[in-house]
């Protein structure tokens, strides 16, 4: 594993530059808006590109929050100090796993939201997944069904691989977790790649 940081973002996203652009010289405190029933209707195409923005900076923040598992792969010494109980090598590398499953799962979850957010499909929550967003979007889409169901599969495999690696010893945990991480979070990004598709 390399040792360098890692600065995971949406930086590079088109989406992100277009979305920035189209905001950058709107404030708020020079409206009199009361609230935001006034606010949308006094300006909804605004006020749709502002909660779109709420919504990437949270798609971004999990790309954001993957940063710290490189750095707990990486630790030099277990066991692990602490006050209260010392944490060993078992119980490390069991919690890494757990946050990395936790991560990529939320990651996969907050995409479908934004999906349905933006593109306004007003699917419900409890009937979120790829299925139902094909259905909405039928074929007018095909490349953005397309990084959705990877994005899906990566989840999946990876949490198979996670409860198979559960069975084996946690010795091979270390090079199978930075690969996936590669694999989602390299220069070809999937979810770069879904957001621009949207």
């Amino acid at each position: 594993m390399k040792e360098h940081y890692y600065w995971w973002d949406l930086e590079a996203s088109k989406f992100k530059g277009i979305l920035y652009d189209s905001i950058g010289t709107y404030f708020l405190f020079e409206h009199s808006y009361t609230n935001w029933d006034e606010f949308v209707e006094a300006d909804p195409h605004m006020a749709y590109e502002y909660l779109t923005y709420i919504r990437f900076n949270a798609l971004e923040q999990q790309f954001v929050d993957l940063r710290v598992i490189p750095q707990m792969l990486g630790v030099k010494q277990v066991p692990i100090q602490s006050v209260v109980q010392d944490i060993n090598r078992y119980e490390w590398l069991k919690s890494i796993i757990d946050l990395t499953l936790f991560r990529f799962s939320s990651l996969r979850d907050i995409s479908f939201h934004f999906v349905n957010e933006v593109l306004e499909l007003q699917i419900s929550d409890h009937s979120l997944n790829v299925k139902q967003i094909s259905k909405a979007l039928r074929r007018s889409n095909s490349q953005l069904i397309k990084n959705l169901k990877v994005l899906e599969k990566l989840v999946c495999r990876y949490a198979t691989n996670v409860i198979s690696e559960h069975i084996k010893a946690f010795v091979t945990c270390i090079p199978m977790m930075t690969r996936y991480l590669r694999v989602w979070l390299g220069p070809s990004c999937i979810t770069l790649n879904l957001i621009n598709t949207i």
